[in-house]
């Protein structure tokens, strides 16, 4: 795709629509955070199933214990493992393809904090739908291909038909990649444009939106008495 578009080196119209002439660097950003987000989606209903299969969810549900101990362990664990392969597969990527990298090291931590704090938050509603619906892997997977082509992963967003261009507004991945090409590959501040003004919106209101959604459908089936019968 990167030989496709290039004219000596480089195109001019890839550049106008995204900012920078460094395809395969905008490309490995987009598809390292498009991997984290995957994992961050099935991760949570996955531990939550396993619970089940245990024979402790049930236990830790209807009693006081923490109704966050089943999946916070499991957040923390794949917060810290996505973040090492992140940084490895970029930094590989960049010897390998021998693409630069222009580092703002304080925006990119920001940047990567608020993304994890939104996809996280994002993963608490899927959570909660493995709670009730017993079975979040349908939803998971659209969610996941919408990620996947409203969230700017290989291309820019500007590149998509007008109409489309709104739906790219509802995914907390788009800004998270767009603040980290921004960070990492042309090392410019991302927090007064429109991206950090959605990127943090996201990164502080969908952990609240989420963790209250999944209390309730917790609440919900406990007094159903349904969380045996996954």
């Amino acid at each position: 795709m990167a030989i496709t578009i290039q004219l000596t080196g480089s195109s001019e119209s890839f550049q106008l629509l995204s900012g920078t002439d460094n395809y395969v660097g905008f490309v490995t950003i987009g598809m390292v955070l498009y991997m984290w987000a995957e994992s961050v989606l099935w991760g949570p209903g996955w531990a939550l199933y396993d619970e089940q299969k245990s024979g402790t969810l049930p236990s830790v549900f209807t009693t006081p214990a923490n109704r966050a101990s089943p999946i916070i362990g499991k957040l923390l664990f794949d917060c810290a493992e996505n973040l090492v392969s992140s940084v490895l597969l970029v930094g590989v990527a960049a010897v390998v393809f021998g693409f630069s990298l222009r580092v703002n090291v304080g925006q990119a931590f920001l940047a990567v904090l608020a993304t994890a704090l939104a996809l996280y938050g994002f993963s608490l509603i899927f959570a909660a739908f493995v709670v009730t619906a017993k079975d979040a892997n349908s939803v998971s997977g659209l969610i996941g291909l919408v990620f996947m082509v409203f969230s700017g992963t290989t291309y820019p967003i500007s590149a998509l038909p007008t109409w489309l261009r709104p739906l790219t507004y509802i995914s907390p991945l788009t800004w998270g990649i767009d603040a980290c090409r921004q960070a990492l590959l042309t090392g410019k501040s991302w927090l007064s444009s429109p991206t950090g003004y959605w990127l943090f919106g996201y990164a502080t209101v969908l952990p609240v939106v989420g963790w209250l959604f999944f209390t309730r459908c917790v609440d919900r089936s406990r007094k159903a008495g349904t969380f045996g019968l996954f």
